[in-house]
């Protein structure tokens, strides 16, 4: 089983903290391998944590990921179509 799961910013002094994240993975990505135009183009989401393989005493697994969407729930709710729209294409 998958599962995936998009957190927002409540605050806009928490979506700046987003932004900084994202900043810091693209910039040590830009390190390690040097620059690539993709590291550094426009992302609807922000990769926050990749859970991998998780594993319940019971045997059953699961992989997920945790995204961020850098808008704070009144920005969404502003323009929910163009929202919906970046999740999509997230």
């Amino acid at each position: 089983m998958k599962f995936g799961f998009i957190g927002h910013p409540t605050s806009i002094g928490l979506k700046r903290y987003v932004k900084m994240l994202d900043l810091l993975d693209r910039s040590s990505r830009d390190l390690q391998v040097g620059y690539q135009r993709d590291i550094w183009s426009h992302r609807n989401l922000v990769p926050f944590v990749d859970f991998g393989r998780i594993q319940s005493p019971a045997g059953v697994s699961c992989e997920g990921i945790v995204h961020y969407l850098p808008l704070t729930a009144e920005e969404m709710l502003s323009t929910p179509r163009a929202v919906q729209q970046r999740i999509f294409e997230g």
